[in-house]
């Protein structure tokens, strides 16, 4: 009477028998095994057992990933149980990847690798200790695949610049992928500029004529799988004063009562500009006309001689 649930009994021998497990911690009181002729029973003195714990040692198990892509989340959290309710349990790691981080508490490795950490991590092991023994994951090795990583391009373009002078923007340009090949490309190039390919320079000088403004300007670089590119923006070229430009070969001597008329050339690349002329030293036998920079008269014979320096200019305002 009164079998311990965890033992069995033989009814010709009286073997009682059995192995108690981590659930069977405790005492089974009032045992009696009794024997019977067929008329009379006899018994023995009632006895307990008691079945004492012994430590067991914590379980744990899985089967993390072996490989990640770069810039890729990886994690891995082993299944652990312990037949000792009562153990406090905690984990560790040796050869922690150092892009990751580990949880003591329930054992999870976690990170997301870079493309500075591309290789392998081997004989990474997780362990489990529950105050006595310590259980270990076999060793397993991680290993981080690499990935294209665009590229990156930034700047600040100056979106004006004079006539007539020089306009010069270089992006900045990175690549994690140290190996990649990149190379330039613009859309909307301004005409009077020129593009570098292999380095994404925007220079050049423009002109009275290129005055106004090219909108939607966009600079693109390609490591040969990703294009990125700078925001679109705009160059407004400004008007700036351009001289007037006079030229000519005035005759340098006349006859007394022979007729004399010199015209220069002017030119002025500023289309709205006024012109007006100007001389000093005028002959005094000569006309001058300011709209237009003749200078003609006939001299007489009072007026035989040379007159010096005589200097024909041109204002633009």
């Amino acid at each position: 009477t009164n079998k311990p649930t965890w033992a069995s009994f033989n009814v010709a021998t009286g073997l009682l028998n059995g192995t108690p497990t981590n659930a069977d911690v405790g005492t089974t009181s009032g045992i009696v095994i009794s024997v019977n002729d067929g008329t009379v029973t006899s018994s023995l003195s009632a006895f307990s057992i008691s079945v004492a714990n012994t430590n067991d040692a914590p379980v744990i198990s899985g089967s993390p990933n072996t490989s990640v892509n770069e810039d890729s989340g990886y994690s891995f959290t082993p299944s652990v149980s312990d037949d000792d309710s009562g153990d406090s349990l905690s984990l560790s790691i040796t050869n922690k990847p150092t892009w990751a981080s580990f949880n003591s508490a329930n054992g999870q490795l976690s990170g997301t690798p870079t493309n500075a950490d591309v290789g392998t991590t081997s004989g990474i092991v997780i362990s489990v200790n529950d105050g006595t023994v310590t259980i270990a994951l076999n060793a397993f090795s991680i290993s981080v695949a690499n990935t294209n990583d665009a590229p990156v391009i930034s700047g600040s373009p100056a979106t004006s610049v004079n006539e007539d002078s020089v306009y010069s923007f270089t992006p900045s340009v990175s690549d994690d992928d140290s190996g990649d090949s990149l190379s330039f490309s613009i859309t909307n190039k301004p005409t009077w500029a020129s593009f570098n390919v292999a380095t994404g320079l925007l220079s050049g000088t423009p002109t009275n004529a290129d005055v106004g403004t090219t909108s939607g300007i966009v600079i693109s670089v390609n490591d040969g799988t990703v294009t990125t590119a700078l925001s679109a923006f705009s160059i407004s070229v400004a008007n700036t004063n351009d001289a007037p430009v006079i030229s000519g070969s005035p005759a340098t001597s006349v006859n007394e009562d022979s007729v004399y008329s010199f015209t220069p050339n002017v030119s002025d690349d500023d289309s709205g500009d006024s012109l007006s002329f100007s001389i000093t030293n005028k002959p005094t036998w000569a006309s001058f006309n300011v709209a237009t920079g003749l200078l003609n008269g006939t001299p007489t014979n009072a007026d035989v001689g040379t007159t010096s320096g005589i200097v024909i200019s041109v204002n633009d305002g």
